[in-house]
């Protein structure tokens, strides 16, 4: 029988696991699974046909322009993005993705909840307070837990997103500590004060994009790809998608994330549920439920997501990359 992590028999170069393990296929003559060096040698000779090799340096500089083409080429795996436009969005999003500089519709992000249940409960915004007070905490807790996408939580989690967000806030300098006496930064008092929230949601999406570790486990499972996140919300174009597609784009695009959550040893089913409870409570709840970017989710086996539409207003990709979203 083939293992999980075994090439497939089916001769498509591929993982069993992401092959033909749920959808069986006539298997083809053996072979051995090809590095990316080989298998793009492969298809530098596959375009050359019967053409000579001739010298190296034309071979060199051939296989150069090759490499160079294929690179700008669009790739299913990363939803219509080339690898070059991939490079761009995963090692420099913020030089790459216009964000703009206030929202007219604000979603709701739980540090926001968080700071207007402080201000309810009568938090001065110019005053220092000490340790936060039960009652706003409580309104606030309250709150997370009404949202559609903690209602399923356990009272532990609701109390993890509500410490997460308030630690958003004060990474992002809004709400500042001086001599274990909390307070509203001077910077933003003005904002807080008129409830620009509009303004400010912006900061908090770029401080919890790449000041903070919202990942599952090991922080450096997610963090990195936040990018391709937020570019499968915009591919959905505001439609119901369904979970199970936002985890199939995910894994196809890094499936080295993947082979890192699941063990080979693992029992099958705890192998089969933890990408898809990494992938939920990682970039579902921690990013963009904590951002409010995920408007709706729904609670059948496979749940639905509605992308928020202030995310077409914060987050502006670069001329040509909508096509990959048709």
């Amino acid at each position: 029988m083939t293992k999980r992590n075994e090439p497939c028999p089916c001769g498509s170069g591929r993982k069993y696991k992401y092959c033909c393990l749920h959808n069986p296929k006539m298997p083809s003559a053996p072979h051995e699974e090809l590095g990316p060096a080989a298998l793009l040698w492969n298809a530098f000779k596959e375009a050359k046909g019967d053409a000579p090799l001739g010298s190296i340096e034309k071979l060199n500089e051939e296989l150069g322009a090759f490499v160079t083409a294929r690179n700008t080429q669009p790739l299913d795996d990363f939803l219509g993005l080339s690898p070059d436009e991939m490079h761009a969005l995963q090692h420099n999003f913020f030089g790459t993705v216009h964000v703009a500089d206030r929202v007219a519709t604000v979603p709701p992000a739980l540090p926001l909840l968080v700071l207007e249940a402080l201000l309810e409960a009568g938090m001065d915004t110019e005053e220092p307070f000490d340790e936060l007070p039960d009652a706003p905490l409580d309104l606030a807790l309250e709150r997370i837990a009404s949202t559609m996408l903690c209602q399923d939580l356990d009272e532990d989690g609701q109390v993890h997103l509500l410490d997460m967000a308030f630690l958003v806030l004060r990474t992002a300098g809004i709400v500042r500590r001086d001599d274990d006496r909390f307070s509203i930064d001077p910077q933003y008092s003005e904002q807080v004060q008129r409830r620009d929230y509009g303004s400010l949601y912006p900061l908090l999406f770029q401080t919890l994009s790449e000041e903070m570790k919202w990942g599952f486990s090991t922080p450096a499972v997610f963090e990195p790809f936040f990018g391709f996140t937020l570019f499968q919300l915009h591919h959905a174009q505001g439609a119901d998608t369904p979970l199970s597609t936002f985890l199939q784009q995910f894994y196809d695009a890094f499936p080295m994330v993947f082979d890192d959550l699941v063990d080979d040893e693992e029992d099958d089913t705890i192998a089969e549920l933890l990408p898809i409870v990494a992938y939920f409570i990682s970039v579902v709840v921690n990013y963009w439920g904590m951002l409010g970017l995920v408007e709706e989710i729904g609670t059948a086996d496979d749940a639905l997501l509605r992308p928020h539409s202030a995310l077409q207003e914060l987050l502006a990709f670069p001329d040509g990359w909508e096509k990959s979203s048709l």
